[in-house]
């Protein structure tokens, strides 16, 4: 995906004289034309959003890498990480109970969002957030055991800002575009429609340019 957004910059570059002629759509020329300033237009207003949104996507399939060099390069813990649940044959204490468990560890804040256990050794996770924190989402979060209930590790935003955790937290920013409030989510939006738009407009432009006239040239 990046290597997209860069490469079609540069297929873009129309040259100096011309840069401002190719973030125009001329509505008045052929279709065919239209098509093509509209891929343009398309391609350049969201290439720099779109490799930011392809970079920090690939954050979320592959953490690992990308804390462990930001680790090394800042030299800064980020967030920790979910200990494991020791197996029990036992029932597991259910989503409300680990809420309340979670509101009597970080009190004074509101619950955000909660990761359910899907394996045996995996926990509870309660996110918290505090207005003080100034984030769109929680901050703040309990670990909890979800065979006996005991908190295993409760972690506070305030207590561990490093280089490593912000880069986390804007990663999130970033890839749902809720650094601005409510008017970055409705840019985002229409960031989030322009692969389509391209790829429907870069069909059509092959099809005019190479597929079209291979498939009418025999018949």
């Amino acid at each position: 995906g990046v290597g997209m957004c860069f490469t079609g910059v540069i297929v873009w570059w129309p040259g100096i004289q011309n840069w401002k002629r190719a973030l125009q759509v001329n509505l008045r020329a052929r279709w065919k034309r239209v098509n093509y300033d509209l891929h343009s237009v398309v391609g350049f207003f969201s290439a720099l959003c779109l490799g930011f949104v392809f970079i920090t996507g690939a954050y979320f399939r592959f953490p690992d890498p990308f804390v462990d060099t930001m680790k090394f390069l800042s030299r800064s813990e980020g967030w920790p990480d979910a200990p494991p649940a020791v197996p029990q044959h036992r029932p597991r204490i259910s989503a409300e109970e680990a809420m309340v468990i979670a509101e009597r560890e970080i009190p004074g804040a509101k619950t955000t969002n909660i990761d359910l256990p899907t394996k045996p050794t995996e926990v509870y996770y309660v996110g918290r957030l505090r207005e003080s924190d100034g984030l769109p989402y929680a901050g703040n979060g309990v670990y909890i055991d979800p065979y006996s209930g005991q908190v295993l590790l409760r972690y506070l935003r305030s207590e561990r800002i490093t280089p490593t955790t912000l880069l986390q937290e804007w990663v999130g920013f970033i890839h749902f575009g809720t650094f601005g409030g409510l008017l970055t989510r409705l840019l985002w939006i229409p960031l989030g429609l322009a692969p389509g738009v391209l790829f429907a407009t870069g069909a059509l432009m092959y099809w005019n340019r190479y597929l079209g006239k291979r498939l009418n040239g025999r018949t």
